[in-house]
Parts: structure tokens; sequence; C-alpha cells
């Protein structure tokens, strides 16, 4: 459903705009798309009351172990990455991303972009793709198929092939992180940490 309509918001974006989009378009639409998945979440999710309580998991960890997790998994993440860019490389040049993503560049609209991209993304992000997507399949399919389907989903709804390859290995490595831990917070913690590091090198 998350996909279909990201599709469908880049489609109307294309044919509305001749070029790219001006970045005020980009943000709001994220602002939407963020909105719908978290309202997703969040009403088909687990329980009526209390349901992003649920999604954020059963566990709470101490600050050493919180930390630690996160960091293990901003690492983690940022190995697989590299690893696919230089697999990715050998085999076409269209499969490496860009250095970075130059459409969190914010210019004028630098405070919205951080506020979207740094703040917002990343916890709505984990929440929908872990916290809904991954534990659904996992009570209904088992560990690995809802390790492999949830990176999948995520990936496909980066909208990019060069950016799906990273977003897939990433997400399996947050989605296993979730399943040992039990919690959210530390992803939530290793997504920022990415988004604020690429922001602060194209601001």
């Amino acid at each position: 459903m998350v996909i279909a309509i990201a599709a469908t918001t880049l489609t109307l974006v294309s044919l509305v705009f001749d070029g790219p989009a001006p970045l005020w378009v980009v943000l709001g639409s994220t602002l939407a798309l963020h909105t719908v998945m978290l309202a997703a979440a969040t009403r088909l999710g687990p329980g009526r009351f209390g349901a992003l309580a649920v999604l954020l998991g059963p566990r709470r960890l101490a600050i050493l172990p919180l930390y630690s997790w996160a960091a293990a998994t901003f690492v983690a993440s940022l190995v697989v990455g590299a690893v696919y860019v230089v697999l990715a490389s050998k085999v076409s040049p269209e499969l490496v991303p860009p250095p970075l993503p130059e459409a969190i560049n914010g210019g004028e609209l630098r405070g919205l972009t951080f506020l979207v991209v740094v703040m917002l993304g990343p916890f709505v992000e984990e929440v929908f793709f872990r916290g809904f997507v991954f534990s659904g399949l996992l009570h209904r399919f088992g560990l690995s198929v809802a390790i492999v389907v949830s990176a999948a989903v995520f990936a496909m709804a980066h909208m990019d092939a060069a950016m799906a390859g990273p977003a897939f290995f990433s997400g399996l490595v947050f989605a296993l992180v979730y399943w040992r831990t039990g919690t959210l917070w530390p992803l939530v913690l290793a997504h920022t940490a990415q988004n604020a590091i690429a922001f602060a090198l194209t601001n």
C-alpha cells in the first residue's frame, strides 16, 4: 500500500513538474507519506489502544545497552552498505548509489529538511518497516521470511535502483537487531545518525 502511494506520488509529481520537483514539494510529499505510514502502522498494528507503544517493542533497554546496540547497528549498516557498493561497482555503475543523496541539501528550507529527513523520517520508517511490517510477518511466517521480506519492502520504498541495494542490506541488519533486542530505539538512533551525517555533509 505504502509503495503504491509512493509510486503514485512520484508519478504525479513527475507529470506536474518538468525536471526535478522543487524541494518544498519533495518535503511535503514525504511528510504526507510518513503520515500515512504512521497512521497505517498504528491503526492496523497490534491492539486498538497504545498501538504505537506496542510497535516500538516489548522491551526497554538500559542506557548502556541501548547505545551499544545503536552503535553496533550503525556500524553494521555502514559495513554492509560499503560491501554492497564494492560488489555493485563490479556489476554496473548504475547500481552504485551517489556518494550522498543530493535531495537532502536543504538550501533555504534547511530547518524543515532537517526535521523531515533527520528527526521524523527515521522514527516513522522504523515504526512502519520494523515495528509493523517485520513484526506482522514474523508472527505469520517466521524469522527468515520476515527479515528478508521486510528488508525488500524497505528497499522498494526507496523507489531508486541505486538506493534499493544499500537499503535492503540495512533493512536486514535493522530487522535482525529489532528481533534480538525487542525494541526499535537502537534502530531509530542508528538510522537518525546515518541521516544526520548525510545531512551535515550535504549542507
